[in-house]
């Protein structure tokens, strides 16, 4: 896709930037929050974080956003802040 940048990483989706807007996949994201995958489709549902992005056959939430659901969620408040 165009505007797309892809920085790899092993054997893991890789992070996502578009434009100026970092994109982190549903496991990033989950490991970020202290949850299970499946917990962030509940996160949605209620409201407390963004729905994620579809970029070509992957899903990813916004870094942004998922920022914001750690500092207002007990358990993502208690991991340690992802160094980029």
């Amino acid at each position: 896709m165009a505007g797309i940048s892809i920085m790899a990483h092993r054997s893991t989706l890789p992070a996502v930037e578009v434009g100026k807007t970092d994109l982190l996949s549903i496991e990033q994201t989950a490991q970020r929050l202290a949850v299970k995958p499946r917990t962030l489709r509940d996160w949605v549902k209620r409201g407390w974080l963004k729905a994620p992005k579809r970029y070509e056959r992957h899903f990813f939430y916004e870094r942004d956003a998922v920022e914001l659901a750690a500092s207002q969620h007990p358990r993502g408040s208690k991991t340690q802040k992802e160094s980029t």
